[in-house]
């Protein structure tokens, strides 16, 4: 994925700057990266004639454009922006103001090709959060005129030089991990619409999905769905991450490991056993859930009566056989 990394601070050899190319190693390992600095381009600053509402162009002609191009090609964006007097600095806000071509709350207007995720980091002197979420709140609005899927954001309070920004390595990433975690997710879950991970084959206007988001308190309704399922069924497979060795070892105590080429993670598929229902019916919600609000450990877990679990438990996708009806879980 083609990821581009925004230094938001005229500062091109600051602390803003030293996490950009934290960021940048982190994520030049999965992705191909690109960094750049807001102060690298000479652009005018917004003249509000409002001709871009009608056209979906600027009149003007300068460096906006490369930008722009930059996001185009971009599938992942990550914004590091300090804070300069509880906002994010200037010479980005100049930069917000002249994508108004590209704002949708006019038509017309010009558009990003694809989704495309947004990520934040911000980072302030003092000690406080809430500027931190000041600055990110702002990002993520200007994300979502531009129709930028926010993602994921980090706050890093305390932040003053080169040095400090050093210090954070650790957050920054585990940060840069989440990242690549969700993207892999996404590709993970277009392959898994055209596999044929069942035994069973399940007509597709049969199916009812059930979203869990993180409204959801705890996983009741979740187990409440996968009992009803687990009855109608005889035989599992469980998709983990080749990081979730934890989860991967109980898995294999109840089937074994099937040949697959996803190279990402491992497929154990098995009988469906009292044993097994036993253990996935009384296994806790995990707490991790900043990304996901994971009902279950288990990243993926189809049943081949046509059940799948997807996304540790937030989709739920099932045949009309199944047990319990849809209004049950609303």
């Amino acid at each position: 994925m083609n990821t581009l990394v925004i230094n938001c601070s005229p500062v091109r050899n600051g602390a803003t700057a030293e996490i950009v190319h934290i960021v940048s190693e982190c994520l030049k390992h999965k992705f191909k990266v690109k960094s750049i600095c807001i102060d690298d381009f000479e652009f005018g600053f917004c003249k509000g004639c409002r001709s871009c509402h009608s056209t979906g162009k600027c009149i003007q002609h300068d460096d906006i454009d490369a930008i722009m191009k930059e996001y185009e090609w971009a599938d992942i964006i990550v914004s590091v922006a300090p804070s300069y007097w509880a906002d994010i600095p200037g010479q980005f806000k100049a930069f917000i103001d002249r994508c108004t071509p590209w704002c949708n709350t006019h038509e017309s207007h010009a558009e990003l090709p694809g989704e495309k995720k947004g990520y934040t980091i911000a980072l302030r002197t003092g000690p406080g959060m809430p500027e931190c979420e000041r600055v990110i709140g702002s990002i993520e609005h200007f994300y979502g005129h531009l129709e930028i899927v926010s993602c994921g954001s980090l706050g890093l309070c305390s932040v003053e030089c080169k040095e400090d920004a050093a210090g954070r390595i650790a957050e920054i990433t585990e940060f840069c991990d989440r990242i690549v975690r969700k993207a892999l997710e996404d590709v993970l879950s277009e392959q898994i619409a055209d596999m044929k991970v069942n035994t069973v084959a399940v007509d597709e206007k049969a199916e009812h999905p059930i979203y869990f988001d993180k409204t959801e308190k705890d996983n009741s309704k979740w187990l409440e769905l996968l009992t009803g399922a687990l009855k109608e069924s005889e035989t599992f497979e469980i998709h983990c991450w080749n990081e979730e060795k934890e989860w991967m070892e109980v898995a294999l105590q109840y089937g074994t490991l099937k040949a697959s080429d996803w190279k990402y993670g491992k497929i154990i598929t098995g009988n469906v056993t009292p044993e097994f229902m036993d253990m996935l019916l009384n296994m806790p919600k995990p707490l991790d859930i900043e990304l996901d609000n994971k009902m279950t450990p288990f990243f993926n877990v189809f049943l081949n009566n046509g059940f799948q679990s997807s996304h540790y438990g937030t989709e739920i996708y099932r045949n009309e056989k199944d047990f319990f009806l849809e209004d049950e879980v609303q």
